[in-house]
């Protein structure tokens, strides 16, 4: 007799975490809505955070970058900026 109750309790809980998933995405999307200016709402499925926290997947023309076991990085500058531009930065 007690093991319909506890999956009763089981599948109660998964409808819970479910409507609070639902919910939580509702507010994340209507904050979105906000945050994104009107003419790229279009896109907004991108801004999303489910989205834009997952991988891309692989693709076939994917490919890495060996570099030698020599190679040590140096630090500069990406490009150039100009005085207005760097002070924006």
């Amino acid at each position: 007799m007690r093991k319909p109750i506890v999956e009763e309790e089981k599948t109660i809980a998964r409808i819970i975490a479910e409507k609070e998933d639902k919910d939580k995405e509702l507010i994340e999307s209507r904050m979105t809505d906000k945050m994104v200016p009107r003419q790229f709402h279009k896109y907004l499925k991108m801004f999303q955070k489910k989205d834009s926290e997952r991988m891309p997947t692989r693709k076939a023309w994917d490919y890495a970058i060996d570099l030698r076991k020599e190679f040590v990085p140096k630090k500069s500058k990406i490009y150039l900026l100009s005085r207005i531009e760097r002070e924006e930065v």
